[in-house]
Formats: structure tokens, C-alpha cells, sequence
């Protein structure tokens, strides 16, 4: 029974026994009493109750931020772990480039040496590497031969270092680049020190890539010395022997790196890890001795809230790999939001617990006539609210901003879920012109596009999603989609939009696309090992080879082209995207340009056994352009057109002059393209004929690569086609005197697009 309904009861009864009792005031004032302790102990129940809510509530929302804090910690000590891994794995793939060089050729020079790993390209694609050598073995009864013939390579000086009498020595023979600081190395015999030879005896006997403990490299000549260690991997000979006596018996040398520690891990991780402190310990051992590096520039005083250890093993040595969360890493969390919760559940409860007490206090008769009150009120109020409560409702509780706005452009509503993006509260900018929300120069524009939809009825964006661009309080901009509707209220015409801020997608699709950048730039490592080993091999630097290994090499090198094309493609739309696409505009004589393109993709044609012809010219016209690039929308739509071509057949290019702006046209009589495809021919990773183009090669990037580069160029691209009948695609580009600077123009429709999304 409720608290009501029991006071009802406990009326009635008093009521009947005025009639028996001679005390009515006593009665009277015992059931009073009795109402009155009902209800302070209702008020205390209730309190108690949201009490215990309130800590529950507390309770999960403080272990759910702390799971998700830990969670984001150990993705984060993945993540650099995992950075460390995936380039020592690239110095590997380096190493073992090395060693295929040498099993190549019995004699390797110096000059060879330095060709090699100048094609590696190390200060670029290596950060962190001190250089790359080749150590060999020298009995005592050979040393002083092995001198010999090193000072007779132009080191008149040269000697094993450090001097004295052993029974082996490991002399660094090659050491590239052969700077101040490597030329410190020249020489050194790295087994006569116990960490190193232990590396090099590890390498020899396993066959597989091996590292050193923590050393301090010969090299460090100036005040910065830091940990350093050293990469070997072994060289046998031609091939590797099966088991450890024959690989002790017919070791060599070794193709072997110096690192230091710091330098290594800022070519990895960055120059600074603001977030987290990443420290590295040699051989598993958490000592200030097998510290190797440590990423504070000074000691953290307060106790970290993470910490994650992890055993890595790399080259057979195994590294503590040791990160612990740092105060601008503890920071970004939800740890005040439960005490938010916490504190609010407290206020609530003590508000609720004060309105039941004081109702408690309260004479009997006032309790009734508010309650009869209350019941007519709400009553009277009930369906006219009911509606409007549900309306309300969605309003406020939605998880997209909604706006309206009226006729002139002021804003009539702003809901939470808006004031949560913009940053603005309802109240802020309730009265206020829309454009408010919109970034320079834009909203100086929008009272113009209202005035024009007034004026002419004309609505493009309405009942449509589109992507624009908002402006937040703190003056910031950010990408939202927005919807727009109209509505009418009393005769008069309002606007509602409905945004949603997409800054995460943008960045999850950011990320997609650094995640492609880096996948393309790892894929240079060993592909740039390789093609570098072919290239020699296929120029005869190592001798003559018989004519069978040629043609294999020069199917391995056309295919390493090929992927060389492909990540080139891959870059090129990374940088379109990233708006660092750079050009070099000049002007630029058309006919000359066309008959170079022609020239220089003869070759292509000839493979396909067609051929390029000239048709229509026109008299002496310039461009503006960068060459290079328009050379690549040549190369593109020639290549696809002698693709597609029959064999024996020719392409047509042709050049006409409309006015200001010059056509060029690449026709060719292959199998067409189907209308299905118009929408998306220009797409990444999009081919004219998904059926046909499997047995085509292509990156299905050419196109889209092409249109991005003529429309900055101010040009269009298109194309006219039939089924079965040819295809024709042709671009525009104008003439010189209409010049464009080498900046990326903005695109209109969705640039102008924040300024007129309501009125239009």
C-alpha cells in the first residue's frame, strides 16, 4: 500500500471513531502523530534506496572507466612494441639483402659494397641505423695477408684492432657510409670483446640473425654517448650448412649493423613519447646496468597509475620492454565522471530526502488539500502534456544536434545534444542569425542565400545528407553531416538541421589512410633490397650470366616493377588526399608535349603489339602545367587504351582548340566500357570492366589519379564510349594565358555548401 493510500486508510478510521471517543482532539492528534512518523519513515526509506543507486551507479561507471583506461594503457604498449618489432624485422630484411649480395659473387669490392647500400637509401628508409658493414674471419696465419691487401685498397695504416695475438679475429672490412664516426670502426676485430663474440658465436651456430647485449660502439666519438648494440647475420658461402660443426667449419663473416639506442628508437617511435615512458632493459633484467634506454628527460616523482612489462624476443636476445603511463596520458580519461555521478546521486538523494521530510512535518489536512491539489492539476494538464512530454523527449535525449531556425536565419531551438557539439549552451544562441555556427568566409554570405530561397523557391540540399563544415564556440572548425528540412508553424516558414559531428570518422578514415601510407612506405624496404640485388645482377656488375638465369631475372624484375607501380600509385592518392601533392606550373608547348607522350609509351604499345597514331593537331598553343605530371595522365589513359586494344590494331590521339581550352583524346576500338560504370570510373581501385580487367594489369588507381591531377590543373576528364565499339577519354586543360598557381584549388559545392545549408 502506498504512503497516500495509507493516510486515506488511517483518515477514515480516525474519522469513524469521533463518534465513540470523548477526546476528539486527542484523536485527532494521535493520528496526525501517526501520519507524521509515516512519513519520516518513507523519507528515510527513500533516501536509503537512491543511497545505495547512487554508490551501484558509482560502483560501474568507476570500474568501467578504469577497464577501459587499462585497456587504451595496454593498446598503447602494444602499439610501441609492436613499431619496435616491424622495424628491427625491415634492418633485418637490410642485412639479409647484404648476404644475398655476397652469395651472388665470390668477390665483392668495396665499390660494390657502397653501391648497394647507397641503393637502401639508409638515412631515408632506416632511421636509426649507424650504417651497414661486412666483418670476415682472419686466421693469425692470414692476418697479415688480409692486411696486405687492405692497404693496398688505399689504407697504408690499416691494422686489426685492437693489437695483440689471438686465435681468430673478426675484422670490420666494409662499413657504410664511410663517415668521421664509421671510420672509428675500421678495422676493429669485434670478437675480441666477450659481448660481442657471444652475439657473433649465436648467429654462426643457429644460422639465423642474432643481436649483441648492450655495448658502447667503438664509433662514439662525441660528449653523446648512449647504449648501443650490434645486428650480425652470418655468411657461409653459397648456401648454409645443415648443422653446427659445418657452420663453425664454413663460417666466413658476417653482414652485420651498429645501433644506437636513442637514435634508433626516435627513427622509430618519434622524437618524444609524450604520453608514456618507454624504457628498454638488455637481457631481460630490470637494472639500472641493463638499462639500454630510457625515454623520461627526468624522473617522474608520482607513482604511475599503469605500468606494463613485457619480455621481447629479437635476434635471440631478449629485451624487458618496460612502459608506464605518464600524467598527460592519465588525464584523458573518464575517472571524473563516476565522482560527477557520485556527487549528483548525493545531491538528488538529500534533495528528495528534504522534500519528504518537510512533506512529512506538515499538518495532515495541508498534506490532503495539496494532494487533491496536485491530482487536479495534473489532471488538467495530463493530455495537453502527454504529446508534448514525448516530443520533449526526443528533443532532448536524441544523440544528433537538432536546429531550427526561422525564414530571416535565427535560431528558434537549440537542443542538448547541439549544445554538446558547438559548444554553445541553448541559451547563448537562441535569437541569434545561424551563421553564428558557420566558419569565415562563409557566414557572411548565408543572410544572401536565405534572401535568394525567399526569392525563387529554389532548394537543392533539402531531404538530403550532406558534409559540411561547423563552427564551434572556441572559434574552432570541424566536419559535421547535416540535414535539412522545412516545416510550417502558424503560417510561417521555419527550418530544421540535423547534424551529427563526424570529427572521429574523419580521423578513423585519417588513420585508414597513414595505415596504407605506412603499409606502401615498409614495402619499399625489402622491395628496394631486391630490386637493387636484380639490378646488379641483371646488368652483368657480377659477371655474365647464362641466358635461362636472365630470363628469370628479367620476369622477377618486370614484376618488381609492377609492385614499384603499384606503391607508387598507392602514395600518390595518399598525398592527392592529404592535399601535399606538389606541382611544378610552366608553361608548356601542347603539340610537342603529345608527340613526347607518344614517344615515351612506344614501348608499352610495342609489348601489346599496337601502336600509338597522331591524328588531329593544332597550330602552336601553350598550357600552363606541370609536365611531369600531365605526362602521368598520358601515360594512364595510353596504357589503358593499348590495354584494351586488340592486337595489331592502333590507338588514336588526337588534339583539337575550343576557344580557350584545349582537348586532348585518346580513342581506342577495344571493348568499351558499359554504362553501369559511368559512376564509378573514376573511383579508387576502380576498373572499367571488373570481368575483363582480371586478366588486365592495373592498379584500378590510374583514373582516379588522372582526374585529381587535370582538375588541378583548372581541366576536366570524361569520356565517350559504346559496348563492344571503343572508348574515347578525353581531357580539357586551358590555354596559357588563363594561368593557376601550383596550390590545390578548393572544389565548390561543398566548400559554399556551409554557408547556404538552411536557406537552400
Amino acid at each position: 500500500m502506498s504512503a497516500l493510500g495509507m493516510a486515506d486508510h488511517h483518515e477514515k478510521q480516525a474519522a469513524r471513531a469521533e463518534h465513540t471517543l470523548p477526546d476528539r482532539d486527542g484523536i485527532e492528534n494521535a493520528r496526525l502523530k501517526r501520519m507524521t512518523n509515516l512519513g519520516m519513515s518513507w523519507a528515510w526509506g527513500t533516501f536509503l534506496a537512491l543511497l545505495f543507486l547512487t554508490c551501484s551507479a558509482f560502483y560501474v561507471l568507476k570500474s568501467d572507466s578504469d577497464r577501459a583506461a587499462l585497456a587504451r594503457f595496454n593498446h598503447r604498449s602494444a602499439e610501441v612494441i609492436e613499431a619496435i618489432e616491424n622495424r628491427m624485422l625491415a634492418y633485418t630484411q637490410a642485412l639479409r639483402g647484404g648476404l644475398g649480395l655476397f652469395r651472388a659473387s665470390n668477390s665483392i669490392s668495396r665499390s660494390d659494397w657502397r653501391a648497394y647500400t647507397e641503393t637502401l637509401n639508409l638515412n631515408h628508409l632506416y632511421p636509426g641505423i649507424q650504417g651497414l658493414g661486412y666483418t670476415e674471419w682472419v686466421s693469425p696465419a692470414h692476418r697479415k695477408t688480409y692486411e696486405s691487401r687492405i692497404r693496398a685498397e688505399g689504407f697504408p695504416t690499416f691494422k686489426i684492432r685492437p693489437p695483440g695475438n689471438r686465435d681468430l679475429y673478426s675484422s670490420i672490412t666494409f662499413l657504410e657510409p664511410f663517415d668521421k664516426r664509421n671510420r672509428e670502426a675500421f678495422g676493429y676485430d669485434m670478437y675480441s670483446q666477450e659481448t660481442r663474440r657471444y652475439a657473433m658465436e649465436t648467429a654462426r651456430d643457429t644460422g639465423k640473425m642474432a643481436i649483441s647485449g648492450k655495448v658502447t660502439l667503438v664509433q662514439e666519438i662525441s660528449d653523446d654517448v648512449q647504449a648501443g648494440f650490434l645486428m650480425y647475420v652470418p655468411y657461409y658461402g653459397a648456401r648454409n650448412p645443415d648443422n653446427v660443426a659445418d657452420r663453425r667449419q664454413k663460417t666466413i663473416g658476417f653482414i652485420y649493423s651498429p645501433f644506437r639506442m636513442r637514435d634508433l628508437l626516435i627513427g622509430i617511435l618519434g622524437p618524444g613519447l609524450a604520453d608514456v615512458r618507454l624504457q628498454i632493459f638488455d637481457n631481460g633484467a630490470i637494472t639500472d646496468d641493463a638499462l639500454m634506454f630510457d625515454s623520461a628527460k627526468s624522473p617522474n616523482y608520482l607513482k604511475p597509475v599503469f605500468e606494463s612489462t613485457k619480455s621481447v624476443t629479437i635476434g635471440q636476445r631478449e629485451w624487458a620492454i618496460k612502459t608506464t603511463s605518464l600524467p598527460k596520458f592519465e588525464s584523458v580519461s573518464d575517472s571524473q565522471y563516476p565522482l560527477i555521478v557520485l556527487l549528483a546521486g548525493l545531491l538528488t538523494s538529500l534533495l528528495v530526502f528534504g522534500v519528504l521530510w518537510s512533506f512529512a512535518s506538515t499538518r495532515q489536512r495541508a498534506q490532503n488539500i495539496a494532494r487533491r491539489m496536485t491530482v487536479s492539476l495534473n489532471e488538467a494538464t495530463r493530455q495537453a502534456q502527454d504529446k508534448q512530454s514525448r516530443i520533449s523527449a526526443v528533443f532532448e535525449t536524441v544523440v544528433d544536434g537538432i536546429i531550427t531556425i526561422d525564414k530571416e536565419g535565427k535560431i528558434d531551438s537549440f537542443n542538448p545534444a547541439a549544445e554538446r557539439i558547438f559548444g554553445y549552451s541553448s541559451d547563448e544562441v537562441i535569437g541569434l542569425n545561424v551563421k553564428v555556427l558557420m566558419p569565415q568566409p562563409f557566414r557572411k554570405e548565408h543572410d544572401g542565400y536565405l534572401k535568394n530561397y525567399r526569392e525563387t523557391g529554389a532548394a537543392k540540399v533539402i531531404g538530403s545528407v550532406r558534409e559540411v563544415m561547423g563552427r564551434r564556440k572556441d572559434g574552432s572548425t570541424f566536419p559535421l553531416d547535416l540535414a535539412v528540412g522545412k516545416m510550417e508553424i502558424d503560417g510561417e516558414q521555419m527550418f530544421t538541421g540535423t547534424v551529427r559531428d563526424i570529427s572521429e570518422r574523419k580521423e578513423i578514415e585519417k588513420m585508414k589512410n597513414e595505415f596504407v601510407s605506412t603499409v606502401s612506405h615498409e614495402l619499399r624496404t625489402p622491395l628496394t633490397s631486391i630490386m637493387g640485388s636484380l639490378g646488379l645482377l641483371k646488368g652483368d656488375a657480377l659477371g655474365t650470366l647464362p641466358d635461362k638465369i636472365k630470363t628469370i631475372l628479367e620476369i622477377a624484375y618486370r614484376n618488381g616493377d609492377r609492385l614499384v607501380n603499384l606503391l607508387n600509385d598507392i602514395l600518390d592518392i595518399e598525398k592527392i588526399e592529404a592535399g601535399k601533392m606538389e606541382y611544378d606550373m610552366k608553361p608548356l608547348e601542347i603539340m610537342a608535349f603529345v608527340e613526347s607522350a607518344i614517344e615515351a609509351n612506344k614501348g608499352y604499345a610495342d609489348t601489346h603489339k599496337i601502336a600509338f597514331v597522331l591524328r588531329d593537331t593544332v597550330s602552336p598553343t601553350e598550357i600552363q602545367g606541370d609536365e611531369a605530371r600531365l605526362m602521368q595522365v598520358m601515360s594512364n589513359l595510353m596504357s589503358n587504351a593499348a590495354k584494351f586494344s586488340p592486337e595489331g590494331d592502333k590507338v588514336e590521339v588526337s588534339v583539337a582548340r575550343c576557344a580557350d581550352l584545349v582537348r586532348i583524346t585518346v580513342k581506342d576500338n577495344g571493348p568499351g566500357i558499359r554504362s553501369e560504370h559511368r559512376e564509378k570510373i573514376f573511383d579508387k581501385f576502380s576498373q572499367a570492366d571488373s570481368s575483363d580487367a582480371r586478366a588486365k594489369d592495373g592498379t584500378g588507381l590510374g583514373l582516379s589519379i588522372t582526374k585529381s591531377i587535370v582538375e588541378h590543373h583548372g581541366g576536366n576528364i570524361d569520356y565517350k564510349s559504346i559496348a563492344g565499339e571503343g572508348t574515347a577519354f578525353y581531357f580539357e586543360l586551358p590555354v596559357c594565358h588563363i594561368r593557376f598557381s601550383s596550390q590545390a584549388k578548393p572544389k565548390t559545392g561543398s566548400s559554399r555548401l556551409a554557408a547556404s545549408a538552411f536557406a537552400e
